[in-house]
């Protein structure tokens, strides 16, 4: 069956809200296009409506990501203007989170690079994602044990952290829980551990939809989906919103674990369903 506006809705719903709730937003869509009897939305679709979420982080972060920006760029300005380092760059906690940000980028490029022909295989296989949804409801339940910790994002937590992000593109498994479930057993604040959880989607997806925007000419997408496509991405921009001042809530107060309960649930009607 064909995607419709009415099921380019849904799907945005569901890619923003589980894009940052650690419930598994690939996951999720995989099983959405088997309840919805879709044969494919095609990656250029899913792309784009990660990039409706991207936009909700741009927009409730501005300030932070502007600084962010900012201070990076002074700061690689300076270091190729005098080749070394000075006292207060190396305190800039702003220039130091980009460079945390981008390093803990590269495991997950890497993994995408390698791994694309498996992972889109992966994504038609709802028993495997079903599996991969109870391991992310485990995960998230472990974390209900973790007393608060009082650390910052440093370099070294920061390459761990982008490691689990790797792991996530693997779908049913979730990039925020992994991201900020491994922040919070680094001892990492928890406002902290789901700000750089945040902040380190935002590289991959803004990268994976300049790279298919090079590549529009081979989807021969017409009026009507790019329509579709559109609409897909404005829900998922606007409920990705709402997921991400929920999520920021939920982590704060330490109630991280609850997810757990329903990615599990999830996963097993999934493999009852499926099978």
């Amino acid at each position: 069956m064909e995607i419709n506006y009415y099921k380019s809705i849904v799907l945005g719903i569901i890619q923003g809200l589980t894009e940052f709730l650690p419930i598994s937003s690939s996951g999720h869509i995989v099983i959405a296009k088997e309840l919805f009897f879709i044969n494919s939305i095609g990656i250029f679709y899913e792309v784009f409506m990660h990039f409706g979420t991207s936009i909700s982080i741009i927009v409730v972060f501005r300030k932070e990501i502007t600084d962010i920006v900012f201070s990076f760029f002074t700061g690689i300005k300076y270091l190729l203007a005098k080749r070394s380092l000075n006292s207060e760059l190396i305190k800039d906690r702003n220039f130091k989170l980009g460079i945390y940000i981008i390093l803990a980028t590269i495991p997950a490029g890497i993994a995408g690079v390698l791994f694309e022909g498996i992972l889109l295989k992966l994504f038609e296989n709802s028993f495997f994602v079903s599996i991969a949804l109870i391991f992310t409801g485990i995960f998230l339940f472990s974390t209900r044990y973790i007393k608060e910790g009082n650390s910052n994002v440093k370099l070294f937590n920061s390459l761990l952290i982008g490691c689990a992000q790797a792991l996530a593109i693997i779908p049913g498994i979730s990039r925020s829980g992994m991201t900020v479930g491994l922040g919070l057993f680094l001892k990492i604040k928890r406002e902290k551990a789901v700000r750089f959880s945040f902040f380190l989607s935002l590289p991959v997806i803004l990268g994976a939809t300049v790279l298919k925007l090079f590549e529009i000419s081979n989807y021969n997408l017409n009026l009507e989906e790019l329509i579709q496509i559109f609409i897909a991405s404005l829900s998922a921009f606007f409920t990705g919103y709402i997921a991400i001042k929920l999520l920021l809530k939920v982590v704060i107060a330490g109630k991280f674990h609850i997810f757990s309960y329903y990615c599990i649930l999830i996963g097993i009607l999934g493999i009852v369903f499926f099978v």
